[in-house]
């Protein structure tokens, strides 16, 4: 499955489960049951759309857009943050066995 493809099964899915939340409150509006469903239909808009919860359908959505597109170099990191202290050699950098220094010099 493509990204897009992927991206617009989530908002057709985020857009499907906000439906089922209104049908649930307008079915069981008046019918003196509401507190049965506790906040049901609350945790479902909760899943499919809200921008607090990260594991959200939109906010999944929101961020598969955000990575599938190319960011500007400035938000990208020149090194690995794991490495980014470690100084290479330079390719002309002589070690201490190719010039020893005297045993009494040290």
């Amino acid at each position: 499955m493509l990204p897009e493809e992927r991206i617009s099964a989530l908002r057709k899915a985020e857009a499907l489960l906000n439906e089922a939340a209104d049908l649930m409150d307008s079915a069981l509006h008046m019918s003196g049951m509401e507190s049965r469903s506790g906040d049901d239909s609350a945790a479902i808009r909760r899943i499919a759309s809200s921008d607090s919860y990260a594991g959200s359908l939109r906010n999944i959505a929101l961020d598969m857009e955000y990575s599938s597109e190319e960011q500007p170099c400035w938000t990208q990191p020149l090194t690995s943050p794991k490495n980014q202290f470690r100084r290479r050699r330079p390719e002309n950098h002589f070690s201490d066995t190719d010039n020893p220094v005297p045993e009494g010099l040290r």
